[in-house]
């Protein structure tokens, strides 16, 4: 599990976390006026594991941060990657990232007037097993 906030030149890379609601949570300590850059999320393997029907589970939870999510392996989460850059200037990257969502595979959301561009791109996105729907 990597949590944080208020980081500039951000790298996770190569790990393999299991199980946690939100393996990776990058967010702003509720300052939406201070915008971080340089992240790099890269080669990671995120298994939500139980927490695929938690309500609250993500396998990425970015907010305020841009930069480079690539070449990423998600499986059993609720939602893979939720991406919110606010008004944040810098541009950011995902790509050729695979998830398997129970509810949502890649979720960009508080985008607002002002803000840079937000690149998905090359992306797989498969359903993952819920016993929810049923």
């Amino acid at each position: 599990l990597v949590t944080t906030s208020k980081v500039d030149d951000l790298v996770v890379r190569n790990n393999r976390m299991y199980g946690s609601e939100i393996p990776l949570f990058v967010l702003t300590a509720n300052d939406q006026t201070v915008y971080r850059t340089g992240m790099l999320v890269e080669g990671n393997y995120i298994d939500g594991g139980p927490n695929v029907n938690s309500s609250f589970g993500r396998g990425m939870y970015i907010q305020a941060t841009a930069g480079t999510i690539r070449d990423n392996v998600l499986v059993n989460t609720n939602i893979g990657i939720q991406y919110m850059p606010y008004r944040h200037t810098t541009s950011g990257l995902i790509e050729g990232n695979s998830v398997s969502a129970a509810l949502i595979g890649l979720y960009h959301n508080y985008q607002t007037k002002g803000a840079a561009a937000v690149t998905w791109e090359d992306n797989v996105v498969t359903v993952a097993p819920n016993d929810r729907l049923g």
